[in-house]
């Protein structure tokens, strides 16, 4: 009788602290849905960002003077391989780290060949001397400024991706095909223009390259946005998966607690004890009826 009184006063704390168990359960789910959301957000409006700036460089870059270029000249130049002097030519660690680190930088920085700032016809070995380099201008051991680190990740991820061949000749044909839309895009420009600015030969070349640049960065940053999309599609699926299987739980969860609170309590005792004494009374009235037979 105790040990029934006990268990019922137990009953309600336990039930109690399963359901704050599954609320909290509940909202961490919410919580990792809700950051999960923020996040495709945030990588939807930075992906608009860079397009939108994208968009603009052919209006700045016409317009205002061009800037120095640090890109190392064509590997034929025996000078080009001394990284001595490629460390002069990439000028200082605070100069590097603000190319790499832009604004969307991210984005950008896609293209490996970019971030290293070397023409994608580079071989290898150019491409080992500039990775050398820019290690030893921005590298967090050696450079002193605050995002050292986050710049010479950068460098890292580009040198990783072309180190290896089918990778590398994977970037060097994006490059080609966004250096051929951008030619087409100019002569479009061009040809669209009832009067056409008249430009000379260096200033025709400077614009061209600056629509072979914007259409590059197009090319790369959409096949990003598709690999995020088809990740965002994965996680959502993987999501939905583990929804479904945690329900089928706790269906189970349920049920088997409601069977073990139907055992624990008084009801199976007053279930067999109300049979024992149909059973008795039963026994009890053929007894009555023997004797009086």
């Amino acid at each position: 009788k105790v040990r029934e009184m006990e268990l019922v006063k137990q009953r309600p704390q336990q039930q109690e602290e399963e359901e704050r168990k599954m609320k909290e359960e509940q909202k961490r789910e919410e919580e990792k849905k809700k950051e999960e959301e923020v996040n495709d957000t945030t990588e939807d409006d930075l992906l608009d960002d860079f397009f939108n700036e994208v968009e603009e460089t052919n209006t700045t870059t016409t317009t205002a003077t061009p800037e120095p270029t640090t890109t190392t000249p064509e590997p034929a130049a025996p000078q080009s391989n001394n990284i001595s002097k490629q460390l002069t030519k990439l000028g200082t660690p605070l100069s590097q780290i603000n190319r790499l680190l832009p604004p969307n930088y991210e984005w950008k920085n896609l293209n490996p060949f970019y971030v290293l700032d070397i023409p994608h016809t580079a071989p290898l070995d150019i491409i080992s001397r500039r990775y050398k380099a820019l290690s030893l201008l921005i590298h967090p051991d050696k450079c002193a400024e605050k995002r050292a680190k986050e710049a010479f990740e950068q460098v890292r991820i580009a040198m990783t991706l072309l180190k290896e061949e089918e990778k590398r000749k994977h970037v060097h044909d994006l490059i080609e095909q966004g250096q051929k839309q951008g030619t087409r895009d100019y002569q479009v420009s061009r040809t669209s223009t009832t009067t056409p600015t008249l430009l000379s030969k260096e200033e025709e070349e400077t614009e061209l390259q600056s629509f072979q640049e914007k259409a590059i960065m197009k090319v790369f940053a959409t096949i990003e946005q598709k690999r995020r999309d088809v990740e965002r599609r994965k996680r959502a699926q993987e999501k939905r998966e583990r929804d479904q299987e945690e329900e089928e739980k706790n269906k189970v969860k349920k049920e088997m607690e409601f069977h073990k609170r139907w055992r624990e309590g008084d009801r199976v005792d007053r279930r067999v004890g109300s049979w024992r004494d149909f059973q008795g009374g039963d026994g009890d009235k053929k007894k009555k009826k023997s004797r009086w037979s």
